[in-house]
């Protein structure tokens, strides 16, 4: 397949790999395991194409030791395929249909009770007005690490994206 997706054109394949941390991706359910990113990683390093991984941060129960693995992935598919790259360390955002929003109001999210409400649920308005509102089981130096931590996965390699809303 991968070999049908190199004649076909393909430039950049995007994978949710959502955390480094095995224990946080058996706990949203992810179906994946670490091992099997690094393989697929390092077998996507012989295709010409640009695999990036994206990651999240601020799980319900994410330990500091989750998220030491999530950044530890991050520089590890780098460093396995020259051609990786990984997206900004965003906040996780629990939306409506997921059985993430289900976990995150059994943990005091109250989700808005109208369309209109849900538009302030935006990674960049989460990092820039408070991550408490979208993510209350975040104490507050937690979220200036994430904060911090998402503004420098900005530059974790050559490959990344400019900052386009700086928080």
């Amino acid at each position: 397949d991968l070999s049908l997706l190199e004649r076909g054109g393909l430039k950049d394949l995007i994978i949710g790999v959502e955390s480094g941390s095995q224990r946080m991706l058996d706990s949203i359910n992810k179906g994946l395991s670490i091992e099997t990113v690094h393989a697929l990683n390092r077998r996507l390093a012989s295709y010409p194409f640009h695999p990036r991984y994206c990651v999240m941060s601020g799980f319900p129960g994410e330990t500091e030791e989750d998220l030491a693995a999530t950044v530890s992935l991050m520089a590890r598919v780098i460093e396995e395929n020259p051609r990786a790259s990984t997206n900004c360390l965003y906040p996780v955002i629990p939306y409506p249909g997921t059985e993430h929003l289900a976990k995150a109001m059994a943990q005091g999210l109250e989700p808005p009770d109208s369309l209109e409400g849900w538009t302030a649920f935006d990674t960049y308005v989460a990092l820039r007005d408070g991550l408490d509102r979208i993510l209350p089981w975040v104490t507050e130096d937690r979220a200036k690490l994430l904060r911090r931590l998402y503004v420098i996965s900005n530059f974790i390699d050559e490959k990344s994206d400019i900052v386009s809303n700086p928080v």
